[in-house]
């Protein structure tokens, strides 16, 4: 069995270490860019089970990468 992918965007450096070493801790695969343009490209490479983000950031926002996490998802349930 396959470990959970986590998707972690986060902007501030110390937040985005500090999530990938509790993702880490907890097992999960875990991917982590810098901002919300890198967090949508991530989304198209390849599919995760959870998606953590902040909400304001450069270049894209939070609610840009959830939207776009969510119409992926439902676009690969077809």
């Amino acid at each position: 069995m396959t470990s959970p992918r986590v998707l972690v965007v986060e902007d501030d450096p110390l937040v985005r270490t500090a999530m990938v070493r509790i993702c880490d801790w907890l097992d999960l695969e875990v991917t982590a860019v810098e901002d919300g343009l890198r967090g949508i490209a991530s989304l198209a490479d390849r599919r995760y089970d959870l998606v953590l983000t902040d909400l304001r950031m450069p270049g894209a926002s939070g609610l840009d990468v959830a939207r776009q996490a969510l119409s992926l998802s439902l676009r690969r349930r077809r």
